[in-house]
């Protein structure tokens, strides 16, 4: 057995004849049907059935060829990670920071595109916090962002991605439970947070809140907005959600507030690089896929 003669058996199946196969593996029809007979003979069994117009699997056939299709995506992968490898122009590693709100299916359309590029590069997603973005590109620490576009700085290009709106909510059973009483949640319920920390020049740390409503009372501070989400629906406290989770919920969990000055965020995430900084051939296609539907 060897590869030619398993690129054969996979031709014939996808052509249907061996005039078909022939012509794509650029080979005489003889020297495809003498590879498939020595083929049967090695293995003491009929492969194809060639009595009817279109040849086909038999049934031993059609258990080796699941063992064939195999090892040709196998060969495949393999000449690719051996191309790129030799090349050495392909990422070894692509960071990208991904705010918590971006639905699930850019993602999947990020893996996709990068494994279509490269099938060595090691795709890492983290979360991000709007405060480090910009020192994270600028620093390469990450390589791309899906962020809120807050900044205003010339080296950072941006291409629109999704808009996103976070209304302020609290659990139901909760808000029932206190009465249905704003003014009485505002005040005795923590509001939950999302921070980042960080440390000055004097080795003191810094709490950066990224959205606080400036409502004094009890603040729950979280580093990411999926344990805020998930704080809110259980009944700890009050803070802002993504509308779709309050659309979503079939059995009501939140409830929208109405009192909180600025209740309401619009956000519109954005794709962000650093124009400055040498992107690789992984990171570019990235970019292009979303910039096409710009």
């Amino acid at each position: 057995m060897n590869l030619s003669q398993f690129e054969i058996i996979n031709a014939l199946v996808e052509t249907g004849s061996l005039r078909g196969a022939a012509t794509r593996l650029k080979k005489s029809q003889s020297a495809v049907s003498i590879a498939v007979k020595n083929l049967e003979t090695e293995l003491g069994f009929k492969i194809m059935d060639r009595s009817e117009y279109r040849a086909k699997l038999t049934v031993d056939g059609e258990l080796l060829f699941r063992q064939i299709s195999v090892i040709l995506h196998a060969t495949q992968t393999l000449k690719k990670v051996s191309s790129e490898l030799q090349s050495k122009k392909y990422e070894r590693k692509l960071t990208i920071a991904i705010d918590p709100l971006l639905p699930s299916h850019y993602l999947k359309a990020i893996c996709q595109e990068a494994y279509r590029v490269s099938s060595t590069t090691t795709l890492v997603f983290k979360y991000c916090l709007l405060s480090t973005v910009v020192n994270d590109l600028a620093t390469g620490q990450i390589s791309l962002a899906i962020a809120p576009d807050k900044f205003a700085i010339p080296s950072i290009e941006a291409i629109p991605i999704v808009s996103a709106t976070l209304v302020t909510a609290v659990s139901k059973r909760l808000f029932e439970k206190l009465g249905n009483t704003e003014a009485l949640l505002l005040s005795q319920v923590p509001q939950v947070l999302v921070y980042s920390e960080a440390v000055d020049q004097r080795n003191k740390l810094q709490i950066d809140r990224i959205e606080c409503h400036h409502i004094k009372g009890p603040q729950i501070l979280v580093s990411d907005h999926s344990i805020k989400v998930a704080l809110i629906k259980s009944g700890e406290g009050w803070g802002r959600v993504d509308i779709e989770e309050i659309k979503a919920s079939t059995d009501i969990e939140l409830v929208t507030l109405n009192s909180v000055p600025e209740g309401v965020m619009n956000l519109d995430l954005r794709l962000m690089r650093k124009t400055d900084r040498p992107q690789g051939p992984v990171s570019k296609a990235i970019w292009r896929h979303f910039l096409k539907f710009r």
